[in-house]
């Protein structure tokens, strides 16, 4: 345990200029100090370097003297502390606005801890200071306890770099859900209705205190942290908060509302799974390299599939439109090939390397263990539903888990999982965790969905209309996407079980002509709609700026989308399973 004392200052003396001001000062201390930036940030998993953002670096005598500092790496600065300490002073460059980032202008000063604050190796665990220095008129918002004089006071670094601050002249929206006292803070001008939001919150708070049994005992204060700009929709979870970036025209829209609910649902979630509940590596967290795990299908996965669950339950979501959910999030896994090469857990695995770099051939290559996560969890919980008779669900692991956490404070190891989530449920879930979580083989979904009482039926969400044939004939498909970029359509993935990939078409490729006539800008569509399945294709292609031809014979399009409903043969209980699942909500 360290003796020293750590004062963390960060001011904004220009906003304007993008950089904080930071200082650290350490007392109680001499020797070689060494001082080093995270590499990332938990919840987002993939090294981002926060270092290179790191600038004028410089080490003084707490009387005020210079001393030296050298770089030992790229992300670690050393200094010589005499007996009476010192004090290190930096700027931090943040000029990137995300959830996982920081960012700074004349409007507002937002920043994560791990993007901006140092770790004094050997020295992580507190209690510290942070005084947080806003220019005249701007306020300070985080979830931290404040000292008499304003300042926070912060339990240890992982606290430090888990609690994201919001600066400016924003207005804190109180409130009170399930005991606990809440806020709400909004940057960025946008529709959002208060009353409307806090009463929508709540339920959804409630909810899940209710669904795990409780709310964490340390959880006396929450943080809601929100960014408004257009077409945004993400989030970063933390232990008393979240960051939220949302479209700032959802709240007049009802399926952009639906996606604020459900990103609400889902960092809120996280209070429990995930920064309680975790797996091994996620806490206490080494932030100078990737934290490896296999789990991250149970951190995200659960997660995903109570997001539209829980809104589902507390009346936010109407049972006819969950199944609406349900159904594109199937259309969605299975119009990825990449779900054959890459099991959950090895999705989970190669986070680092896949999930937050995609690129053109993404699709081909990985699954998504939100996506696929949620949908084996899904699974899962009709499996234990129906094999229980209704007595059990994916609820009780859940609450099973807390409790474990709750009273040992352990991390889930992977060779535990099979134990724990059976235990839980009084069955063995083994068999059904190798093939659905262990094995890249495809997810039974009209066997399981069949023995609960529900149907599915594929579909395609537009209309495809051939001149002089009748709407809904079977859609031609070349098995690429395409985007227009200065009035060139170019290729932008091409699936490697399509016709595309067949007649060696390639991301990149801009698609000139179709049969020897010219592509018009945004007109593939209409041009496709001349053809049937089963037809070839003359393609004139610029490669690098080559001309070339290819034949491509169409394909037949994929389902977008799956219509799930309810049997017109229910058994009793089935619709006991269907009610208890859905929280007895009406159709509509």
């Amino acid at each position: 345990m360290s003796s020293a004392q750590i004062r963390y200052t960060i001011a904004m003396p220009a906003p304007a200029t993008h950089r904080f001001h930071v200082s650290i000062q350490v007392r109680g201390a001499s020797g070689p100090l060494r001082f080093r930036m995270p590499a990332w940030t938990p919840g987002s998993y993939l090294v981002r370097e926060f270092c290179r953002h790191v600038e004028d670096v410089r080490a003084f005598t707490p009387s005020g003297e210079a001393l030296p500092v050298h770089k030992e790496d790229k992300a670690c600065w050393v200094a010589e502390a005499p007996e009476a300490g010192l004090d290190l002073r930096y700027e931090v460059y943040a000029h990137d606005l995300t959830v996982r980032t920081s960012h700074m202008d004349a409007s507002h000063g937002f920043f994560n801890g791990t993007n901006v604050f140092f770790r004094v190796e050997g020295h992580e665990e507190g209690p510290f200071r942070l005084d947080v220095q806003v220019p005249d008129g701007w306020i300070s918002s985080a979830a931290l306890p404040r000292d008499e004089d304003g300042t926070y006071i912060v339990a240890d670094f992982d606290e430090l770099a888990d609690s994201p601050v919001e600066c400016g002249t924003h207005e804190e929206h109180h409130f009170m859900a399930g005991g606990i006292p809440h806020r709400y803070v909004f940057w960025g001008s946008g529709h959002e209705d208060m009353e409307t939001i806090i009463a929508d919150t709540t339920k959804i708070v409630e909810a899940e205190i209710e669904l795990f049994g409780g709310a964490p005992p340390e959880l006396d204060d929450y943080l809601f942290i929100c960014h408004m700009q257009e077409r945004w929709n993400g989030g970063l979870e933390h232990k008393k908060s979240q960051v939220n970036g949302v479209d700032r025209l959802c709240f007049r829209d009802i399926r952009g509302y639906e996606r604020f609910t459900t990103l609400v649902t889902h960092e809120y979630f996280h209070t429990w799974n995930v920064k309680r509940i975790r797996a091994e590596g996620l806490g206490p967290f080494d932030y100078d390299q990737e934290a490896y795990t296999p789990l991250l299908w149970m951190m995200e996965g659960i997660t995903s599939y109570y997001d539209t669950l829980v809104p589902t339950r507390a009346g936010l979501i109407t049972r006819e439109r969950y199944m609406e959910i349900l159904g594109d999030r199937i259309a969605t896994l299975r119009a990825i090939p990449g779900r054959r090469l890459q099991s959950l857990e090895e999705s989970s695995y190669d986070a680092w390397i896949k999930l937050y770099r995609r690129d053109e051939n993404s699709v081909n290559s990985s699954v998504s263990y939100y996506l696929k996560g949620a949908m084996a969890v899904f699974m899962l919980d009709l499996h234990i539903r129906m094999e229980s008779g209704g007595e059990r669900s994916f609820d009780d692991i859940l609450r099973a888990l807390w409790i474990r956490q709750r009273d040992t404070n352990q991390a889930i190891a992977p060779s535990e999982v099979n134990q724990l989530l059976s235990e839980a449920v009084g069955m063995d879930l083994t068999s059904q965790l190798d093939a659905w979580v262990r094995s890249r083989e495809d997810l039974p979904f009209e066997e399981m969905l069949g023995r609960f009482g529900l149907t599915l039926t594929g579909k395609h969400k537009d209309t495809f209309t051939r001149p002089k044939t009748s709407s809904g004939d079977p859609a031609p498909w070349m098995g690429i996407t395409s985007k227009t970029v200065r009035g060139l359509t170019i290729v932008n993935e091409v699936r490697r079980d399509g016709p595309g990939h067949e007649a060696d078409i390639a991301s990149g490729d801009e698609l000139i002509a179709i049969d020897g006539l010219r592509l018009e800008p945004g007109g593939l569509k209409k041009r496709l709609a001349l053809f049937e399945p089963g037809q070839t294709l003359k393609l004139t292609l610029s490669r690098r700026h080559e001309l070339i031809e290819r034949e491509l014979t169409l394909g037949e399009r994929p389902h977008d989308g799956y219509t799930l409903a309810l049997s017109e043969a229910l058994t009793d209980d089935q619709r006991d399973f269907i009610q208890a699942w859905l929280g007895g909500l009406p159709e509509s």
